[in-house]
């Protein structure tokens, strides 16, 4: 029994240093896209805020090819720095199981290519862009559900000084309750 509390107390310990430098993110929810076949841009709108993204005609393809055909969107490792210079991966996966032998060559032909272990077929493209603020209308393709990405972003100045501050506040309330109490466990266990 005595074990279980050392594991849990050693646990605690590290929980509450731990969890002032996890990372901030904000969630958006994205409201549409175009995609400018000219400039290869994909222009993202979220809430009130636009992104640009310089890509490849092939993804582009695939998102243009996504009014026709389901696909499921998976968003990854998103982050935003201080400059508003924005990072991560798309993933765009066939829903269909088993596609038509013309859709799967149409979707191979973009890059595509079979998953394991599920054999689904699914393209990842690492973006980069910028944020900008959205005034006026966009020609976009409105999307009859948003999407959620979570955007990692990075500590302002204030916030990374509350945490060099709570840091040793932290680590010596840890000290003075955790060491104490085991201590005590140990003495009571070894009485017993």
């Amino acid at each position: 029994m005595h074990r279980i509390i050392f594991l849990a107390l050693f646990f605690l310990n590290g929980c509450a240093t731990s969890a002032l430098w996890q990372k901030n993110s904000d969630v958006l929810y994205i409201t549409g896209f175009y995609f400018n076949k000219e400039s290869n841009q994909l222009f993202v709108a979220a809430d009130n805020t636009g992104f640009i993204f310089p890509i490849d005609a092939e993804f582009g393809e695939a998102l243009l090819l996504t009014r026709e055909v389901e696909f499921l969107p998976y968003f990854l490792d998103f982050k935003i720095d201080v400059r508003n210079r924005v990072q991560g991966s798309v993933r765009l996966t066939l829903k269909e199981r088993n596609p038509t032998d013309e859709l799967r060559a149409k979707v191979q032909s973009l890059g595509f290519a079979t998953k394991k272990p599920n054999g689904s077929l699914s393209l990842t493209r690492m973006i980069k862009g910028e944020r900008y603020i959205i005034e006026g209308d966009l020609p976009l393709e409105k999307l009859d559900k948003w999407y959620n990405v979570r955007v990692e972003r990075p500590d302002s100045f204030v916030e990374v000084t509350k945490k060099v501050v709570a840091t040793p506040l932290a680590i010596t309330v840890d000290t003075v309750v955790v060491v104490p109490a085991i201590l005590f466990l140990a003495i009571f266990s070894a009485s017993n």
